[in-house]
């Protein structure tokens, strides 16, 4: 992780050099923001994804980018309402709709977390986070059935038994057939 941070502590200044000489760049402010976002420096990282988005507002990366932050810091209306510019811009990207439909489960509005993840997987039906989000959107408004079914499939989808996303479809799955517990 120190090594991580310190690569990111190298990079950054590359980023800020660059800009010095073009600042109309908006794939560097899109980029340094990622670097600030991963250094805890949201504040820089949101003034960095903003910028980008001035510079090249049809740039749905960034609005990717600037949901995920304020989905993290708790912003989450906003957050949705970046994953949307990001994809009336690209729609179907796979994984700005995928954050979008985490947005709406995050937000409680696990209805529209349902309906975002079964057209995600109707599109992608491989996409193993689409699954397991659309499983715990069903656990979570008390479809059972529904929510058992998808665990299933999420876990019959991954070959790799180490990833996160696996692991907590396993125990999200023991734990609802054991007792119906919800996570």
């Amino acid at each position: 992780l120190a090594r991580a941070r310190d690569s990111l502590e190298q990079i950054r200044p590359l980023y800020r050099e660059g800009l010095k000489h073009d600042s109309s760049r908006a794939e560097a402010y899109n980029n340094l923001g990622i670097c600030y976002r991963k250094l805890g420096r949201v504040q820089e990282a949101r003034e960095a994804y903003e910028t980008a988005i001035r510079l090249k507002p049809h740039f749905p990366e960034v609005y990717n980018n600037l949901g995920w932050l304020l989905l993290e810091t708790g912003d989450v209306e906003r957050a949705i309402d970046g994953f949307k510019n990001g994809l009336a811009l690209a729609p179907k990207t796979r994984h700005i709709w995928t954050n979008l439909a985490w947005a709406y489960y995050v937000n409680g509005d696990y209805p529209l977390a349902i309906e975002t993840n079964r057209a995600v997987l109707k599109e992608y039906p491989a996409d193993l986070y689409a699954r397991y989000n659309l499983a715990l959107a069903y656990l979570c408004s008390g479809n059972l059935d529904n929510a058992e079914r998808e665990y299933k499939a999420a876990y019959n989808l991954t070959s790799r038994p180490d990833e996160p996303a696996y692991i907590s479809a396993v125990n999200d799955l023991h734990n609802l057939l054991k007792n119906g517990t919800r996570p």
